[in-house]
């Protein structure tokens, strides 16, 4: 939950009830989102350990479960914590799994760690506690509160972290919960933060009635930004801004205007409860004494200022070379490779052993039922150190011919795949495709050699180089044809072209493609009418683009969309491509892949749409 929810300007109506403890607690008022911190992996990070999240190879935004070592070299909250002999816990309603969160914690002195899984063997006959993501949010603090008390009454001191998402786009309200937002009906995001606000009140309430509370600091933060949700509209009112607020037992009101973010909570909070009071910690500095004042707007902060004085933007900073330098130290020796031992596979667990390092090619997905993914290894020749990981969701969601390929870009390279048969399709292969493979894969060559997984795998090194050196599978024909690929930014990248030549399509719009008979590609238009809702009307109607290609003795004419055709109305767009019967354009949803293919011989018309991709080729 970020403060503009909070404000009654932003958000009119009825009050949270999370603002009746702001006049008990010491607020902080100006605390800014910056880069790499905009998601929940990303913001605990930033939070506890005052640095952003980057990896030192390529992945996406929640691909943080390969490794069991989560940033080893980092010293975070809980590390401190657990050398001051606190009990650290954490209690959480989705899956633990997911963007490493897991790997995280138990790399960070995390002592009890419970999420979904737990809930799920102890709570099975609930089925009204859970959303998609896990664990209501209600049930979570029932139990929360019970453990609190348990740990409360013994003699050692304790860190108990809770992290809630009913409020997590775009909103899952809690049925039990009667008094909703009631001055805009029927707006999901809206019902389940002011929703979530009771709970939380009535958390700190149970706390401060309880016998401890004299002794309890209470904590409330936002772990980023809200992300897409129908109430967006209300929230881009005004700039937008973390919440963070410290409960003390006292009850001290405070409003705090030094400017923060993510960073700097670790060591506030770490004051508040009688560390050094102005510990640096990471880029962070201690806000009730070591903040820095100025325009909300620049987001200047701590340790960034010092290294960067003369950068004004901190929203920018945390991708400066220098800065990614240093994250990446935290990581350690990540990478290591393959030795004597050669390689170990738990395929039961989805793990992979290579020299003393562990990976998970466990690649959980919040909202479908499996949890299998791939990983794709680049080796040096010989020594077989590994240069490079890029980590795959499940098949389901990523494309499969476009996922493995993207990543084959060294053609005299050696890379190792572990993962589905089915994400290799650009291979000659044959049998079950949802069974669980190793693949040995020599660019040079353009072979692979196939090795099916069992429970409990042990490769030598010697075969290991013999598998490189056999290749006994051919690429397919197949990658000659021209791929057609529509994706929503989440998932991948819109392209056109073979898989040695593909041409990437703008982050947003719709692009228009003439095709010859010989496969040569050239676009003719690309409209973005979510940045410029006068882009159909200005660019050329689709019947005078279709003519072009028609006069050129062209084959086809392609649309392919990407993220999103268009944002708010679909008037333009309809009138765009009239007198084409371009039935699914025109009841498209917002957000949603499509293809269309206009074949200029027999003015065939074949329109695709997907959820997250639709891929086909010509």
């Amino acid at each position: 939950m970020e403060a503009n929810f909070f404000d009654n300007e932003v958000v009119q109506g009825k009050p949270n009830a999370l603002n009746d403890m702001k006049q008990s607690s010491i607020v902080f008022n100006n605390m800014m989102q910056t880069s790499y911190t905009g998601w929940t992996i990303a913001g605990m990070v930033a939070s506890l350990c005052g640095v952003p999240l980057q990896m030192p190879l390529a992945s996406s935004a929640n691909n943080f479960n390969i490794s069991a070592d989560f940033m080893p070299n980092a010293e975070c909250v809980s590390d401190l914590l657990k050398k001051e002999g606190y009990n650290v816990s954490f209690l959480g309603g989705a899956n633990l799994n997911f963007a490493g969160k897991k790997a995280f914690l138990k790399t960070h002195s995390f002592d009890n760690i419970i999420g979904k899984s737990y809930f799920q063997k102890k709570y099975p006959e609930n089925k009204h506690d859970y959303n998609k993501w896990g664990l209501r949010d209600r049930p979570l603090f029932e139990y929360a509160l019970n453990d609190y008390l348990e740990l409360a009454a013994k003699p050692n001191p304790f860190a108990l972290f809770l992290l809630t998402l009913d409020t997590h786009a775009p909103g899952f309200p809690d049925p039990a919960c009667t008094d909703k937002y009631q001055s805009i009906k029927n707006n999901r995001m809206l019902d389940s933060v002011h929703c979530g606000g009771q709970l939380i009140k009535e958390y700190i309430q149970n706390i401060r009635n309880s016998p401890y509370s004299n002794d309890t600091v209470i904590v409330v933060m936002s772990d980023h930004l809200a992300h897409k949700n129908p109430a967006n509209y209300l929230l881009k009112k005004k700039l937008r801004k973390l919440m963070f607020m410290i409960n003390m037992p006292s009850g001290e009101h405070q409003e705090v205007e030094n400017l923060g973010s993510h960073y700097d909570i670790g060591p506030t909070v770490l004051s508040s409860i009688g560390f050094d009071n102005c510990q640096a910690f990471g880029f962070g500095r201690n806000m009730l004494s070591c903040g820095v004042k100025g325009n909300p707007a620049s987001s200047r902060n701590g340790r960034l200022l010092e290294l960067f004085p003369a950068d004004k933007h901190l929203i920018k900073i945390a991708g400066h070379t220098r800065i990614k330098s240093f994250v990446r130290t935290k990581w350690g020796d990540f990478l290591g490779g393959i030795d004597n031992d050669g390689i170990f596979v738990d395929d039961a667990n989805y793990i992979i052993s290579i020299g003393n390092k562990q990976f998970s090619y466990r690649n959980p997905q919040p909202f479908r039922n499996t949890e299998s993914g791939a990983l794709l290894f680049k080796l040096a020749k010989n020594t077989f150190d590994i240069n490079n990981i890029t980590s795959m969701k499940d098949n389901l969601r990523l494309p499969e011919q476009y996922s493995i390929e993207h990543w084959l870009n060294d053609k005299q390279g050696i890379y190792l795949y572990i993962g589905k048969k089915s994400g290799l399709s650009f291979l000659d292969i044959t049998g079950n495709k949802e069974e669980n493979i190793i693949a040995f894969i020599n660019q040079t060559q353009a072979t692979a050699t196939i090795v099916p997984l069992k429970d409990k795998l042990k490769i030598s090194l010697a075969e290991i180089r013999d598998y490189f050196a056999e290749g006994k599978i051919g690429f397919s024909e197949n990658k000659k044809g021209l791929s057609l690929l529509s994706c929503l930014n989440k998932v991948c990248q819109s392209h056109i072209g073979n898989a040695v030549n593909q041409i990437d399509i703008a982050k947003w719009g719709l692009s228009v493609w003439q095709v010859s008979g010989n496969g040569d590609v050239k676009k003719l238009a690309y409209i973005n009418h979510c940045k410029d809702r006068r882009s159909f009307n200005t660019s050329p109607a689709l019947a005078a683009l279709v003519e072009t290609a028609k006069n050129s003795g062209q084959e086809s004419v392609i649309l392919i969309g990407h993220n999103s055709v268009f944002c708010e109305s679909k008037q333009e767009l309809v009138q765009w491509f009239k007198p084409f019967a371009l039935d699914k354009l025109e009841y498209i949803n917002f957000k949603q892949p499509y293809i269309g293919i206009i074949n200029l011989k027999n003015n065939k018309l074949t329109e695709l749409v997907g959820n997250d991709y639709i891929q086909t080729r010509i």
